[in-house]
């Protein structure tokens, strides 16, 4: 369903969020496909080390802008990157699996 999705032009513009993967709120296929497909792209490009300490650096117990404030200063500061970046990065992952 979510390389379907893609070919028939359907390229989500942003990557899942805690709502999303929430069984409660519906299906969660697609969600997790999309999500799990972003992990594996970190894991290529910086190794699971780096994966590792990005979750431990981004963990929040607060709200979600704490979380999504966390999560955007790890992805600088444990992989030198941005949200934007990996998202364009995670959308190209997307479209080449769609072939």
């Amino acid at each position: 369903p979510m390389l379907t999705r893609v070919r028939a032009g359907q390229l989500p513009t942003r990557l899942p969020g805690l709502a999303a993967l929430q069984p409660a709120g519906g299906d969660i296929e697609v969600p997790y496909l999309e999500a799990w497909q972003a992990v594996e792209l970190l894991v290529d490009d910086h190794g699971e080390d780096a994966v590792r300490r990005l979750i431990a650096a981004g963990a929040s117990t607060g709200s979600d802008a704490d979380a999504e404030a966390a999560t955007d200063a790890a992805l600088e500061t444990v992989l030198g990157t941005s949200r934007a970046a990996l998202t364009r990065a995670w959308q190209q992952r997307l479209r080449e699996l769609a072939g």
